[in-house]
């Protein structure tokens, strides 16, 4: 985003990485499962094993990676025209059993560099993934996430 010109982009929509999830799955394969399940040849693949490097913000948790998302949310504020809008897809994840809200900790970074929050969309998931579904059967008192 650094090669943008400020102030000339009317809308930057995105889908930010959930952190520490993009090299060990959500659902608690280990590396090296990921690395086995990225080889399969088929036309859909299960998942993708992505870089293990600590400059992928994916790779990061807790406060560095709220760090790396704020200084992406401020270059985002700088490049759009004034009333411009950013508009992100989150979702909530699990770590140790408990509820991590990622939409509440996007919503303060964000106001933080300048946003100012217009709306705020919720979908119903219409299915638990294969790795929820596993992961409530190991622990059935885990908050469940359900939008």
């Amino acid at each position: 985003m650094g090669n943008l010109s400020h102030g000339k982009i009317d809308a930057v929509i995105s889908s930010p990485p959930y952190e520490e999830t993009l090299s060990i799955h959500a659902g608690g394969s280990s590396k090296k499962e990921i690395e086995d399940m990225s080889k399969i040849k088929t036309e859909k693949r299960i998942c993708s094993a992505y870089t293990e490097s600590n400059n992928n913000i994916g790779n990061l948790k807790g406060e560095t990676y709220l760090s790396a998302m704020h200084t992406i949310y401020a270059e985002c504020y700088n490049v759009l025209k004034p009333n411009g809008l950013m508009i992100l897809i989150t979702k909530n994840f699990i770590r140790q059993k408990k509820l991590v809200r990622l939409d509440l900790d996007t919503i303060k970074l964000c106001e933080y560099v300048g946003f100012i929050l217009k709306d705020r969309y919720y979908f119903r998931l219409p299915q638990q993934s294969f790795w929820r579904i596993n992961y409530y059967k190991k622990y059935p008192n885990a908050p469940r996430i359900e939008f």
